[in-house]
């Protein structure tokens, strides 16, 4: 069982996503249950662009996608690739010359091809959401091009799946944007539909819509600009539904113009973006949510943890991505220490529990994450690590973690290498953060400071060094052959710890 991905071209796993507008591949360090990007670059291709009308995948598209297969190929042998799992969606499938595509294809990316059935297009993205995010209940919705697919996750796993024509492209073919009469084509197809998602099994359980999709995450970069957003990561971010109804409403009936001029919105997907917010928009008043949640994780994602055994995937994502990161960035492994290289993260987060013995197993987790991430910034100069380790930890591509998490972990990585936010974005995560979960922040990175002060970051000292509290002081307790660790910054660094509880503090030298 591995939850660390194997280093190395040998373990280089590409996915090849052809999709009825855009074709992407994404290379992955190894099969794993964290995720390991080394490239992932997408082209507009258009393959579905007026199928609805001729029968057929669109001539320029067809070169476009061909070039960028090829482009493709050759990439993948530069970075080392050892397998290629391809697959092709609605556009291909359904479209008159498709076959003959598939096999144009196959010589351009050099790999076999899968044109997939809606059904398992639906499965691979709701498992790239479920394997992404913890406690998914609700309905996946991944719209393309060419197709809107919906899966319902309980929580445990995938219980449906279904595939509908509702893609833009075949749209466009049918009704202008924000016309009555295209409401009345997306209602008759989802209403057919969602009744199978309405079977009384789920009715008490909360339900959300994980939206994948580019036009979908497109609408929600619109929503981020337009609330002035501070964090801007799309993965898990979550809108009221009223809110994002009001978007697409807007957005359904706005020009070419004005939809152009907005931000964030690619050239390339300006004409389909009305239709894309139509069905949003219907597909919110149709059925219940609580709310709209992005996921950036979907089909290309899926068909990677497709690869993996009940044990990878039940493994915590956020934990394993933490992990695989700290491989990349933290000092340990340029150490030498072998099987140290992950003990000392464990050891400290352990070794901190008695000054948490109240809390919540969701802020335990944010911890555990705060103490694996502890030495990514150790490059940096001084004066920058704590800024540096904040950036890297809001920006990176952590997985299973919400907004307000991934705040307070950034802030407890931040607060164990400087006393203060400094940096405007840092100001600004922090300050919308409950001022309780700032000061939870700040405890964790002062107790962070204070175990990688005392061990330098090596396992095997915090374990013979027990801190616990007792009554309204803080106690260090240092057997006898470590005491030339326990210096005056140690002391130093105890002191901060033992202020932030407001408690007194003692070190006791065992003889």
């Amino acid at each position: 069982m591995r939850e660390i991905p194997d280093f190395g071209p040998s373990g280089r796993f590409a996915v090849v996503d052809i999709g009825s507008n855009s074709v992407r591949m994404v290379v992955f360090e190894g099969i794993a249950r964290a995720l390991v990007p080394l490239f992932n670059e997408k082209a507009l291709c258009g393959l579905g662009r007026g199928l609805g009308a001729t029968g057929k995948l669109n001539e320029q598209g067809v070169d476009h996608a061909l070039s960028t297969l090829r482009r493709f190929n050759a990439m993948a042998k530069r970075l080392g690739v050892a397998e290629v799992f391809a697959i092709a969606t609605a556009a291909v499938r359904e479209a008159q010359n498709g076959g003959q595509f598939v096999r144009e294809a196959k010589k351009a990316l050099k790999a076999p091809i899968r044109v997939i059935e809606g059904e398992e297009e639906a499965t691979f993205a709701a498992l790239g959401v479920a394997a992404s995010m913890r406690n998914t209940h609700g309905i996946v919705g991944d719209l393309g091009g060419g197709s809107l697919e919906l899966a319902r996750l309980d929580g445990i796993g995938i219980d449906q799946c279904v595939s509908m024509p509702l893609g833009p492209f075949r749209l466009m073919d049918q009704a202008a944007a924000g016309s009555a009469k295209l409401d009345d084509i997306i209602d008759n197809v989802l209403k057919a539909s969602l009744k199978t998602f309405s079977d009384g099994k789920h009715d008490n359980a909360p339900k959300n819509l994980y939206a994948v999709g580019g036009a979908w995450r497109t609408i929600g970069r619109i929503h981020m600009a337009e609330a002035d957003y501070p964090l801007r990561i799309l993965h898990q971010y979550a809108v009221p539904t009223s809110e994002m109804k009001e978007l697409c409403g807007r957005l359904k009936g706005m020009s070419l113009d004005d939809i152009a001029a907005l931000p964030d919105v690619p050239t390339r997907r300006v004409d389909t973006l009305p239709y894309g917010a139509h069905v949003l928009e219907r597909l919110l008043e149709l059925e219940e949510f609580e709310a709209f949640i992005l996921s950036a994780h979907g089909v290309r994602e899926g068909a990677v943890y497709h690869h993996l055994n009940d044990d990878e995937l039940a493994l915590d994502p956020l934990l394993s991505n933490c992990r695989a990161m700290a491989l990349q960035y933290g000092r340990l492994e340029h150490m030498g220490q072998g099987g140290d290289v992950l003990r000392f993260p464990d050891e400290m987060f352990l070794w901190s529990r008695p000054l948490f013995a109240s809390e919540h197993p969701y802020h335990m987790r944010r911890r555990h994450a705060a103490c694996i991430l502890s030495d990514i910034a150790w490059r940096s100069p001084s004066d920058y690590r704590g800024e540096q380790a904040f950036a890297e930890i809001m920006r990176s591509a952590l997985v299973g973690v919400r907004h307000e998490a991934r705040g307070q972990i950034s802030l407890s990585v931040l607060y164990r290498y400087t006393g203060s936010a400094t940096s405007f974005e840092a100001i600004r995560v922090r300050d919308a953060l409950p001022e309780e979960t700032q000061e939870r922040a700040r405890l964790v990175g002062l107790v962070m400071r204070l175990g990688i002060s005392l061990s330098g970051g090596t396992a095997g000292v915090l374990p013979k060094c027990p801190l616990k509290l007792d009554g309204d002081k803080l106690i260090l307790s240092v057997p006898a052959r470590l005491q030339p660790l326990a210096s005056e910054v140690v002391e130093t660094r105890l002191s901060k710890v033992a202020d932030q509880l407001n408690v007194d503090y003692d070190i006791r030298r065992k003889k």
